[in-house]
């Protein structure tokens, strides 16, 4: 599952082009190690709604009376859709995802939609469904996986916004 969902798209994150504004920021202090606190904090708050959104989804697919493994199915297509935004969502650290060139970055596109494709396969595959003890969703179940996981792009763009909203504020104050 980390490959499917991970895994290609972490490399191709790594093509993503410059913001622009390295250069007009401060650095980092050196004891803030790899990722910022900013990132770290995003990370928390992404990585606590996908795990509520995934959970929700198994227990409310078994409480309408769902089967066993087409609950467990819907809520791992959950969490690879949640993946595919949040994933899309990392490309910037301070900029709107909204202000970036999609195509900018063709790997991460590449790999983002061949991972979701490949998901897909592997659910409706008949050998490979009965192998992980998967099944093919409906329509409208993708539908909605795709729905509540791109709310990982809202929170993350209000986040941005608020900080944004706040460095600016902080600088007029100056």
């Amino acid at each position: 599952m980390n490959v499917v969902t991970n895994g290609a798209q972490d490399i191709a994150l790594t093509f993503e082009p410059a913001e622009g504004d390295e250069l007009s920021r401060p650095p980092r202090a050196p004891s803030e190690g790899i990722l910022s606190r900013t990132l770290w904090f995003r990370a928390g708050i992404t990585g606590c709604w996908m795990a509520l959104a995934v959970t929700l989804t198994f227990i409310v697919a078994l409480h309408n009376g769902y089967t066993e493994t087409h609950a467990r199915t819907f809520a791992l297509t959950m969490f690879v859709v949640l993946t595919f935004f949040q994933v899309h969502s990392s490309r910037a650290e301070n900029k709107s995802l909204f202000q970036l060139r999609l195509l900018a970055n063709k790997p991460l596109l590449f790999t983002s939609l061949a991972a979701q494709t490949l998901h897909w396969a592997v659910q409706t595959w008949p050998v490979s469904a009965d192998l992980l003890g998967l099944t093919p969703l409906r329509p409208w179940e993708w539908l909605l996986c795709i729905g509540i996981g791109s709310t990982v792009l809202m929170i993350v763009e209000a986040e941005k916004g608020v900080r944004r909203w706040a460095h600016r504020h902080d600088a007029l104050l100056a």
